[in-house]
């Protein structure tokens, strides 16, 4: 905005400097007009728009001129009647005249203007100058039923190039006693011309071409580009435009005011374009398949350049994989199978305009791979992409696993045909997937371009569904806050959510206000809460319950960063691949254990810490929430209590995500060792580890 104040700052200091050059100008000057006039009979009025001066070898100054008509009977009674009068038109700078319209009060109390004696009053004080331009008025054919009257600033600023003008056409007569008086045209606020904006209309209208369109040009819209970077530090004028969306409802796409915009962008010169971001908006996404859509649009001086863009509702859908992000994978790793097959993230197919993944020959696998899953808004066994083939019908296969509904490990392929041409596939799965942990297309000696992958919901489908409440909370916490924000697809007669929270296995519930889909509430030391969401539709309730549990101390969390995760201390046997932090489908960093490497033991060794770990108070538990691929029997751990040796356990783990409860008979507080023997199969995840003190029973 400064930037914009800076260059008005200067239009309203060059504006007297115009007026020097031209006050006195008989307006006669052939100039081009850029704007149908009506020639109605009648009155006395403005000529709708304005012209300016088209450059030459001969006259290279610019100029605008306004015209006005005056009825012939008007001007021939003057005439015939020997009765003095002068015609003009006043000039003066838009914001000047919606300010102080120009009437006979304000010529006198709030302008002046150049005469050939001097000015038009010794007292300028607090007044403005304006331009006062003296002419003829003409008929242009003998039979016209009026006046042409034309006035016209010439030589304008560079500065002044995009400076609103408007014009005021009058009559000044003379009684026999000497008396003026003024008749002024009929002229409306949106009469206001820029001399870009002439300029830019008529190049658009194709009325110059060649070398006449090239000086146009040149004389008014690059001089003003130049300009305004001179002032402003090298950057170029900004020009509005509207990017129009239009969603896919039942009655086909129709305009949405809420997801339509203005924006801005850098104006370097006539013709700039402007690519649409083309982003996904909220439950909508581009449709690269809709030919109506417009990728670009032209910026405009003189108006607001639009660019009409469709969209189809997604609602429905989640986005797993989208090629247009910062990361395509969306957390994942790319997959490439044996290295047999190449592909690469590009522009897509020459009627899409956004990227997709090209997967061309070899006969491999391409796709991501999710360490510890991509979790879905909701369970789902419903998939699809956007395939582009230039080749014959291609029969093909997809791979995925991740895990259902239950909590289990789940893998499966499917067969598909991919036609030539662009379309939309959907498949129907086996397995109903709560999150993904791989997913692969095959290229077996065949090129295709793939858009990402969605996953498919039905109406009526409550997503987001679960609460992000924490397992445990320790006396750093004041409050205990979390995310819950169900949506459900499609509409109901009732849609409800509610949440509270409890002191643990007491009766009284109490509500918890939501702040857009975000809850918390205080927390008292040493309480454990539990939280209970409801989700209600059409009257039929769904309830969950959530403990939350307090902690002496918390060893690791979902929040725990890679560098903390051993709280001062250092890795027992790093040279072992066995420990990881990685992301967790909820977006949160767990433990990765990786159990078949070797027969080795990984974990927390904090004998460099003076005093071991200290717990801030006394504890004797270790509780751990954990995720296992299978069932694990006798799962040997230990922990070295202060100034003790290795105390050994052996722990069944079950198959799926469980709390497991360590308990070593010992103090834990100032313990300097905790760790995990890494035989066994398969990987163990660890969400949270907490140290908890349990009185005796």
């Amino acid at each position: 905005m400064k930037k914009v104040l800076k260059i008005k700052t200067v239009l309203l200091a060059m504006f007297t400097a115009v007026l020097a050059l031209c006050c006195v100008t008989i307006a006669i000057i052939t100039l081009r007009d850029t704007a149908v006039f009506a020639e109605t009979a009648g009155g006395f009025e403005m000529k709708q728009g304005a012209s300016v001066r088209v450059p030459s070898d001969e006259t290279q100054n610019n100029g605008i001129r306004f015209t006005a008509k005056i009825d012939a009977a008007t001007v021939d009674k003057l005439k015939e009647d020997g009765t003095p009068f002068v015609a003009g038109t006043f000039i003066l700078p838009d914001f000047y005249y919606r300010e102080n319209p120009v009437d006979e009060t304000t010529l006198s109390e709030k302008y002046y203007w150049k005469t050939e004696n001097g000015y038009s009053t010794d007292n300028t004080e607090g007044k403005r100058e304006i331009l006062n331009v003296i002419a003829a008025p003409y008929k242009e054919q003998a039979e016209d039923a009026f006046y042409t009257l034309n006035g016209s600033v010439l030589n304008i600023k560079d500065e002044n190039l995009a400076l609103e003008y408007i014009g005021v056409a009058y009559l000044k007569t003379e009684d026999a006693e000497g008396k003026e008086s003024y008749t002024f045209a009929e002229t409306t606020l949106d009469n206001a011309r820029r001399p870009i904006d002439i300029v830019e209309m008529a190049l658009d209208a194709n009325e110059f071409t060649g070398a006449t369109a090239t000086a146009l040009k040149e004389e008014y819209i690059d001089r003003y580009v130049e300009t305004y970077q001179n002032a402003n530090g090298g950057e170029y004028p900004a020009a509005t435009y509207r990017e129009n969306v239009y969603v896919s409802s039942e009655n086909g796409f129709v305009l949405s005011e809420s997801l339509s915009s203005e924006k801005t962008a850098a104006y370097q010169g006539y013709g700039t374009t402007v690519a649409a971001d083309c982003a996904p908006l909220q439950d909508y996404v581009y449709d690269t398949l809709n030919e109506n859509n417009e990728r670009e649009t032209t910026l405009k001086l003189s108006r607001t350049a639009e660019v009409n863009l469709y969209y189809t509702y997604v609602g429905d859908k989640f986005t797993v994989l989208d090629f247009e992000g910062e990361d395509p994978f969306n957390g994942g790793n790319y997959y490439n199978g044996d290295n047999d097959v190449y592909t690469q993230i590009t522009d897509g197919w020459a009627s899409n305009g956004l990227k997709s993944m090209m997967i061309i020959t070899g006969d491999a696998w391409a796709g991501a791979k999710w360490t510890n899953g991509i979790k879905l808004p909701a369970p789902t066994s419903k998939f699809s992409f956007t395939a582009c083939s230039n080749e014959d019908v291609y029969p093909t296969q997809i791979w995925l696993s991740g895990i259902d509904a239950s909590g289990q490990h789940v893998n499966e392929y499917c067969d598909i045909t991919i036609e030539p041409g662009v379309h939309e596939m959907f498949i129907t799965l086996k397995n109903e997937y709560a999150s993904l942990t791989d997913f692969t297309w095959r290229a077996h000696t065949v090129s295709y371009w793939v858009d990402g992958l969605y996953a498919e919901y039905d109406e009526g489908t409550v997503l987001n569904a679960e609460a992000n409440v924490p397992r445990y909370y320790d006396a750093t916490s004041e409050t205990i806050s979390f995310d819950f924000a169900p949506k459900l697809l499609g509409s109901a007669d009732s849609f409800e959510t509610a949440v509270s929270y409890r002191i643990a296995e007491t009766g009284e519930w109490t509500p918890i206000a939501s702040d857009n889909g975000k809850y918390s509430f205080a927390a008292e030391n040493r309480q454990n809460y539990e939280v209970k969401t409801v989700v209600s539709v059409n009257g039929e309730q769904t309830e969950k319950i959530y403990p939350v549990d307090y902690a002496q101390f918390i060893l690791f969390s979902p929040e725990t960063n890679a560098e903390d995760v051993f709280l001062g201390g250092t890795q027992i046997n790093p040279e072992v691949p066995a420990f990881e932090v990685v992301s967790s489908e909820d977006g949160g960093n767990r433990i990765q254990l990786k159990l078949n490497v070797m027969d080795s033991w990984t974990g927390w060794d904090w004998s460099n810490l003076d005093g071991g770990l200290n717990l801030g108070g006394s504890a004797n538990r270790l509780v751990m929430v954990v995720e296992a691929g299978s069932a694990m029997t006798a799962l040997p751990m230990e922990v070295r209590p202060a100034g003790g040796s290795w105390i050994a356990k052996n722990f069944d783990i079950p198959a799926g995500k469980s709390t497991l409860v360590l308990d070593f008979g010992y103090e834990l507080n100032g313990m300097t060792g905790l760790d995990i023997r890494t035989w066994g199969f398969g990987d163990l995840y660890i969400d949270w580890i907490a140290a908890v003190q349990v009185s005796a029973e």
